[in-house]
């Protein structure tokens, strides 16, 4: 003769209450755990946050505040004598690094050339163009072929700028030093004493709107006080 099955107890409200309740206490105890934790890190590792607004990219690069020293250009069209960077004292320069193999640099050449015209009231304002051979070349220093090259392209896109060489990468080199050159185009912007104030590098052309804010910025400071 079969037995009904017993019937399974049924947990009163108390007793499932009592192992709901502990649960969610401790998740809620391991949340704000990792809260606090996630909170400290991002803190310690980001100090900005704490401070206030993080600088600009560009005013973030290694070299930004330091003299560049080893700046050293040779003429390579309409130019007719190197450049050091005592020949900039008491100006504000901006050196454009850039190549004829490079999309990004062709498409802002014209912009960042235009930059001469709309300075041109500022005779304190030197606009540095240099044109560089691709890394990946082994003629990249033959100034010949890249003085072939660079004329080759002014004349198809109508620019009219003088055009100067880093022979042996001795400027890029020398920057490198003092934080880093990654690749192009690259904008470096230098105060009345040759202190780099602010690094731009690839192609965007919403940056010279930055670029020209930064110059005037520059342009309006009293000679002694430039670089501090």
């Amino acid at each position: 003769m079969n037995q009904p099955n017993p019937t399974p107890p049924v947990e009163s409200s108390s007793q499932i209450g009592g192992y709901i309740i502990p649960s969610i206490v401790g998740a809620l105890v391991v949340v704000g755990i990792v809260f606090v934790v996630v909170t400290v890190f991002t803190f310690a590792t980001f100090p900005s946050i704490v401070s206030g607004p993080a600088r600009p990219v560009y005013l973030r690069h290694p070299a930004v505040g330091k003299k560049f020293t080893g700046l050293s250009l040779a003429p390579l069209l309409g130019a007719d004598k190197p450049v050091a960077l005592e020949d900039v004292s008491g100006k504000v320069a901006l050196l454009n690094f850039w190549g004829t193999w490079c999309g990004f640099c062709c498409a802002e050449l014209p912009d960042v050339v235009a930059l001469r015209q709309e300075f041109h009231d500022q005779p304190d304002f030197e606009l540095l163009l240099v044109s560089c051979g691709a890394p990946d070349d082994p003629a990249e220093d033959d100034l010949q072929k890249l003085r072939g090259n660079t004329q080759a392209y002014v004349a198809r896109a109508q620019i009219q700028a003088p055009m100067y060489a880093d022979p042996g990468s001795a400027s890029r080199d020398a920057f490198g030093r003092m934080g880093e050159f990654p690749g192009y185009p690259a904008k470096i912007l230098l105060d009345r004493h040759g202190v780099v104030r602010a690094v731009w590098f690839g192609g965007d052309p919403g940056r010279l709107k930055d670029l020209r804010a930064q110059i005037r910025t520059l342009l309006a400071e009293p000679a002694k006080a430039a670089g501090a």
